[in-house]
């Protein structure tokens, strides 16, 4: 099996929504106490990009924080159940790649990305990142395997 299509079918998307666990409000604190940091400003931000969002748990988790928020996942099936339990107006899921999103160069506060990196051509993805957040944008890119936080800058 192409495991890029694994989530495809219906029964694991379903499986997948109801059984993995959501973040905590940790989780979105620290992400948001170092965007305050770094960029000098409070929330709302102007874009969020989730890139591999899955069903929409980290979406749903930072959304609020964000007057748009655009999420992507290359599984049609995932996104359909994403658009399902969306509770925000300015939320938009589509399917696509990390590697090729559809926005202009640098206007991008933060690109997100949980449990779904180890699926991306890291090169392409990294490429990307740099073409579309900001200068004073975050990249957070996070799973369950490190149970510590660790915010991380470069000048």
């Amino acid at each position: 099996m192409d495991l890029h299509r694994f989530y495809e079918s219906e029964v694991i998307v379903k499986d997948y929504i109801k059984y993995r666990p959501n973040y905590n409000d940790e989780v979105r604190n620290v992400i948001l106490e170092y965007m305050i940091k770094v960029a000098g400003k409070s929330p709302p931000f102007d874009l969020m990009v989730d890139l591999g969002c899955g069903s929409g748990q980290a979406t749903n988790l930072m959304a609020p924080y964000f007057k748009k928020v655009l999420a992507s996942d290359i599984s049609e099936k995932q996104i359909e159940m994403a658009r399902a339990q969306n509770k925000f107006d300015h939320v938009t899921y589509s399917v696509g790649r990390a590697e090729e999103v559809d926005v202009e160069d640098h206007c991008v506060d933060l690109v997100l990305s949980a449990e779904a990196a180890q699926w991306f051509d890291l090169t392409r993805f990294l490429r990307e990142v740099s073409r579309i957040i900001k200068s004073d944008g975050c990249l957070v890119i996070m799973g369950y395997a490190c149970p510590k936080l660790t915010p991380v800058a470069y000048g």
